[in-house]
């Protein structure tokens, strides 16, 4: 792994970011990559960790640019935390892939859905479920979704991934071989994956004979569906299987909701990759989760080499903001406005004032718009602004903003 580079640093630009929440899963994602750098954040307010590397994009275009970084714990708070500095320190990441482990929900009387242990689910377009959002009374639970989808063009991706599986295309196997002189990753006995009935714990049920596991004994299997997400590490097969035939979930784990929420509320794209390490039952183990860390990761690398590249859009291309030369993400802001518009920036500041009064959007990459009349354009900042001052010369109005975390004010003299 190399070091860190901070006089090249300014040019590395990520539009893609893998998160993890355990280390075994961190350490499957830096193991998919050719070399690594470990990346420092402008902004000390953010704890996460990071590392860029870059990896190939689809029809052999420019390389992607892309940053992965861990949780300090697990859980959906701790993800949207997480993602939210992620992308105040890093603006330009566009697309957030949440890759690591989960328990697999079996369904053995139904072949193609069946999941089993060292497969992998991706979300689809049905997304995450957050089965602890729920309405409750002295009768009823009831399951209250609302998390936001997963992105159209990851998505894109992974439809396009699973076409190739279906025409005998299994990329994510080469990178698995890779990764082959790792002794703790590699694959366990499939002796070790037992399925025990739901009603019956002492009870053993055999897998269904699906013909393609036949001719693929080492292979994971693809899964593309809806995910369960919570802050509950599940071992209940019967409620397991509720939200199977409720919701058509096939994989439960604990950051997915978060993932979703925090990329929803900054504008960006996210989906989730989960190898499957346990049955969420009381014979959950540890036995397989790092080969499913793994096959996670490579699928992740699989579905990125399947992206097509495109330059990071400037976040400053979507709103009036110009950053000054050398300013970091961070700081002052100018913007610039026209002669004789004193009645447009009056009523801009009673609206900033508002804002800040209302502390609205302080860890929201998607903060709420200011609109001034006379088209004067929607301001999306990304933290709260917390100080500003409007000077009128000659046939031009300046409007300087301050923005940065709550409690700080960097000012930024150009």
């Amino acid at each position: 792994m190399k070091t860190n580079n901070t006089d090249n640093q300014k040019d590395i630009q990520p539009r893609l970011a893998i998160c993890t929440a355990l280390p075994k899963e961190l350490a499957a994602c830096l193991a998919i990559f050719d070399s690594t750098t470990p990346l420092n954040s402008d902004c000390p307010d953010d704890a996460n960790q990071y590392w860029w590397g870059s990896l190939p994009s689809r029809g052999g275009g420019k390389p992607h640019q892309v940053l992965v970084t861990s949780l300090v714990k697990m859980g959906n708070n701790v993800a949207a935390t997480a993602i939210a500095n992620l992308i105040r320190s890093f603006p330009t990441v566009e697309c957030i892939l949440m890759v690591g482990i989960a328990g697999g929900v079996p369904d053995p009387k139904k072949v193609e859905s069946h999941v089993r242990l060292g497969d992998v689910v991706v979300t689809n377009e049905k997304g995450i479920l957050q089965y602890d959002n729920n309405k409750r009374d002295s009768n009823l639970i009831e399951v209250r979704d609302n998390s936001p989808k997963p992105g159209a063009f990851l998505i894109a991706a992974a439809k396009a991934l699973e076409a190739e599986r279906l025409l005998g295309k299994h990329p994510w196997q080469d990178h698995i071989a890779r990764c082959n002189h790792l002794e703790d990753y590699q694959r366990p006995s499939s002796n070790t994956d037992v399925l025990r009935d739901s009603s019956d714990k002492k009870k053993r049920i055999k897998h269904p004979i699906d013909p393609w596991r036949n001719r693929h004994p080492n292979s994971p299997k693809i899964h593309l569906a809806a995910i369960g997400s919570a802050n509950t590490l599940l071992k209940d097969a019967i409620f397991r299987d509720q939200l199977r035939d409720k919701h058509g979930v096939r994989a439960i784990e604990m950051e997915g909701s978060g993932t979703a929420d925090a990329s929803w509320s900054a504008g960006r794209e996210y989906i989730v990759i989960r190898g499957i390490c346990d049955y969420c039952d009381e014979q959950k183990n540890d036995i397989w989760q790092n080969h499913a860390a793994l096959v996670a990761a490579a699928y992740a690398r699989s579905l990125i080499e399947n992206l097509s590249y495109h330059p990071p859009r400037q976040r400053a291309d979507r709103n009036p903001f110009v950053a000054s030369e050398g300013a970091s993400s961070s700081v002052e802001r100018t913007i610039i406005v026209s002669s004789n518009l004193s009645d447009d920036i009056e009523q801009l500041l009673v609206d900033l004032g508002e804002a800040k009064a209302e502390k609205t959007g302080i860890n929201s990459l998607n903060a709420r718009a200011w609109r001034c009349r006379r088209g004067l354009a929607s301001i999306v900042s990304r933290a709260c602004c917390f100080g500003w001052h409007s000077n009128t010369t000659g046939n031009t109005s300046e409007l300087l903003l301050s923005c940065g975390p709550l409690g700080t004010r960097r000012r930024k003299t150009s």
